[in-house]
């Protein structure tokens, strides 16, 4: 009977266990699974011994009791290779549907909960795109785990998509959902400096916490934040950036939302809103988000504004501002390229654009930028190939591709006049620092002392900094230098 009561107890907890857990039971570590299958096949040998050493109804007991067991590991089986099977087709699945938004949702992990999580985002996203006529516009698909941005963006460019939704963990163990976006652009395009600049803006990872209190309540974070991101992202892709900003918008009515996750949302609804054409609501949103946090990115946008109104000066101004709080920005370094060219300092724009390539060569955004520059002083042959070098980047991203593709045709075709002020000054090669050197004011410095420290006038420090008063000056307070005279 003991033997008996062994060879059954081992089939029924081994199905209990596939019906609980699925395949998670058969990706247990190899350990736990080699004990499962030793206890399953002695389970098997016990029913195997009652059989031989008994007869009547003991036997038939027993004979069921096997029967039984091979049928659990059949049934394992089954499962096992119906989900082998769907993982291989996902795997060898092409990239996302040309001419739609391509968007992937990347699963925490590879048990059942996990998978059911990701079905669940992958749903709730399509709905509310739904609801807001996009889900015809949009081609989803689940991935395997995404452990970094950096992989993000990989994902991204090898299968052809906008955008991930991923998930980790902090150093807290706090799990957060991440929306890594690779340039938010389907429609047809200009390659006009605002624009390039703007597609810049949409190149960012959003990031936010699972879990948050809101009135002592804890915040559905997917509906009410991730979800609203991505959607404001895919309506930028297709062209409706009124309809993004009111996406963005509400991810900011969110109380309780984390500093940096609402200052995103601030510039990200200053891209849609210059997008649609209103710089005068744009500079609000930078400006909530300076008070937030004064960092590069909302700098950027305030730059982007001014180039929106054509105030050029105000525009390096900011974009400068924005290389002082971080020198390896490559949105800042086209920035000032842009205002460089604007005044037809090619040598400068130059050397600014091949610095923001330098901190990122798998952005196409400069190298598009980088060609606009030398159709100024028309270096056809150089114009082309960095036209062309920015279709092999461009990847998901239609628009941008086309217009390229396009103009690396027709610059040859059809070749620029070059600008008579525009004349090209040898250039060094470019490495990831400051275009400026920068001062960091200390105790007891002054502007005369600092300009015959480094070798300048005190006007020409005034003048690049724009400073009110020139004999106020505070510790820690961060000057731009010119060169040396």
């Amino acid at each position: 009977m003991a033997l008996l009561v062994a060879a059954l107890m081992g089939p029924f907890f081994h199905l209990l266990g596939m019906l609980a857990r699925g395949t998670a039971l058969l990706n247990a570590d190899y350990s736990r699974l080699g004990l499962t299958y030793l206890a399953l096949g002695l389970s098997a040998a016990a029913g195997a011994l009652v059989v031989v050493r008994n007869k009547g109804l003991w036997r038939w007991l027993a004979v069921a009791a096997v029967v039984a067991n091979l049928a659990s590991i059949a049934y394992a089986a089954h499962i096992w290779s119906r989900d082998m099977q769907q993982s291989l087709a996902e795997a060898e699945m092409s990239p996302t549907e040309s001419g739609k938004v391509g968007i992937l949702i990347a699963q925490a992990g590879y048990t059942d909960s996990e998978v059911a999580a990701a079905r669940d985002l992958e749903e709730t996203l399509y709905q509310a795109l739904q609801r807001v006529d996009l889900g015809s516009v949009v081609s989803m698909r689940r991935i395997a785990p995404v452990s970094s941005e950096e992989q993000a963006q990989r994902q991204c460019r090898q299968l052809g998509a906008r955008l991930v939704v991923w998930t980790s963990s902090d150093a807290g163990g706090v799990d957060v959902y991440h929306v890594t976006v690779l340039g938010a652009n389907e429609t047809s395009i200009e390659l006009e400096p605002l624009t390039l600049m703007l597609l810049m803006a949409s190149r960012d990872t959003f990031s936010v916490s699972r879990t948050f209190a809101e009135n002592g309540k804890e915040v559905p974070v997917l509906t009410r934040a991730v979800v609203p991101v991505a959607a404001g992202f895919v309506a930028l892709a297709v062209g409706q950036p009124v309809l993004a900003a009111a996406q963005f918008q509400a991810v900011q009515q969110l109380n309780g939302l984390p500093t940096a996750a609402l200052c995103a949302a601030y510039d990200y609804r200053g891209v849609a809103l210059l997008l649609a054409e209103r710089p005068d609501l744009a500079v609000g949103e930078y400006e909530a988000a300076q008070k937030l946090v004064a960092d590069a990115r909302n700098l950027i946008g305030m730059g982007n504004v001014m180039v929106a109104r054509r105030e050029w000066t105000a525009a390096a101004q900011a974009y400068q501002q924005a290389l002082l709080l971080d020198s390896y920005s490559p949105a800042a370094y086209c920035g000032m390229g842009v205002t460089y060219a604007a005044e037809h300092n090619v040598s400068k724009a130059l050397v600014a654009y091949k610095q923001a390539i330098a901190l990122d060569p798998s952005c196409p955004v400069p190298y598009a930028l980088l060609g606009r520059a030398y159709e100024l002083i028309a270096d056809i042959d150089s114009a082309k190939q960095a036209y062309e070098t920015c279709v092999g980047l461009s990847g998901a991203m239609g628009g941008l591709y086309l217009a390229a593709s396009q103009r690396a045709v027709s610059v040859v075709q059809d070749p620029p006049t070059p600008v008579p002020t525009a004349t090209p000054l040898p250039t060094s090669t470019p490495a990831p620092t400051p275009i400026l050197p920068t001062y960091e004011v200390q105790s007891g410095d002054t502007l005369a002392s600092i300009a015959t420290e480094l070798g300048v006038s005190v006007d020409a420090i005034v003048e690049l900094n724009d400073l009110d008063d020139p004999n106020s000056i505070s510790i820690g307070q961060k000057l731009l230098i010119p060169a040396e005279e």
